[in-house]
């Protein structure tokens, strides 16, 4: 199956996709220094309830540092992300951002693993930003849920510091890095949403923990009128926006409770539930199972589950 890259325009290979390419080859030099310059968190951490204002993804995703620092905490380590070097955020991992500018420029490139869409987005926050159109895009990809599983993989490898464990991480993280290059490099073929819906999909992905999510906070956030959003979310998608953010929101539940140990309170917090009576509720209406029972029918041993063991 091919690979299609999209981002908004269908004349022509795509400026952000060309944009993304480019960072992600100044990354390819050998498998020591990528290691070098990729950062795993360490898997004994405290429970993400220490860790207030954090985010959770039920999808793994990557930070490549162009330009500023990005201090991001994780439960009982933090981390400061220099221009040059990446981090892996294995999925069910609590991190919380916090964005530095130096001398006025913050640039990162973030690659999201959903589905077979691997979305990436280049945070820019620089006085003077670069065009919407070259900041967002997605590939489909049916090598998407093979790459979640190795990047999975490679996060284990944060433990041990032996000599093996060394030369698998190194070989490991440089061969993911070459596969998502050589995902990249497809010729491009038409979009299949439009700017506007793409971006859309990344703010829903990356605001799941947000309980204010709505039609109108994204489409603030993306400069359009909310009834257009809406009409246009629908016409692209098949699905009214609403319910997509409702799905999203139990897959992810799903996953928390399947692979992690954190608590039902949490979980419902980590998704955007209000409550957790409310979060309940509406998993008990979506699968027919109460949290706890979903999770005793369908928990997966998972070296995640570390992240929050008590």
């Amino acid at each position: 199956m091919g690979n299609k890259i999209s981002s908004g325009r269908q004349d022509r290979p795509e400026p952000a996709f060309e944009r993304c390419l480019k960072i992600l080859a100044a990354f390819y030099t050998t498998p020591r220094e990528f290691a070098r310059r990729l950062y795993l968190p360490p898997h004994q951490q405290a429970p993400a309830r220490t860790l207030p204002g954090s985010q959770v993804h039920d999808r793994p995703e990557m930070f490549f540092m162009i330009e500023g620092i990005n201090r991001i905490d994780f439960p009982g380590a933090r981390h400061y992300l220099r221009a040059g070097h990446a981090c892996l955020i294995p999925r069910g991992v609590p991190h919380r951002e916090t964005y530095l500018r130096v001398r006025g420029r913050f640039r990162m490139l973030v690659i999201m693993f959903r589905d077979i869409r691997p979305s990436f987005f280049i945070n820019d926050r620089c006085k003077v930003s670069l065009p919407d159109e070259e900041r967002h895009g997605f590939i489909e990809s049916a090598e998407t849920g093979c790459m979640t599983v190795g990047l999975d993989n490679l996060a284990m490898l944060s433990a041990g510091k032996d000599r093996w464990r060394t030369a698998a991480r190194q070989a490991f993280g440089f061969g993911l890095l070459a596969w998502l290059i050589a995902i990249f490099k497809n010729p491009p073929e038409p979009a299949r949403y439009s700017p506007i819906i793409t971006r859309a999909l990344y703010e829903i992905d990356e605001r799941l923990h947000d309980p204010g999510l709505g039609t109108t906070t994204i489409a603030v956030k993306i400069g359009c009128v909310p009834d257009y959003l809406s009409a246009l979310f629908h016409k692209e998608t098949g699905t009214r926006l609403i319910e997509h953010i409702h799905r999203r929101r139990i897959e992810k539940a799903k996953y928390l409770l399947g692979h992690t140990a954190m608590r039902v309170k949490e979980i419902a917090h980590a998704c955007g539930f209000s409550t957790p009576d409310y979060f309940t509720r509406l998993f008990r209406r979506a699968t027919r199972q109460a949290p706890r029972q979903f999770r005793a029918d369908n928990s997966v041993p998972s070296a995640t589950a570390r992240f929050y063991s008590d």
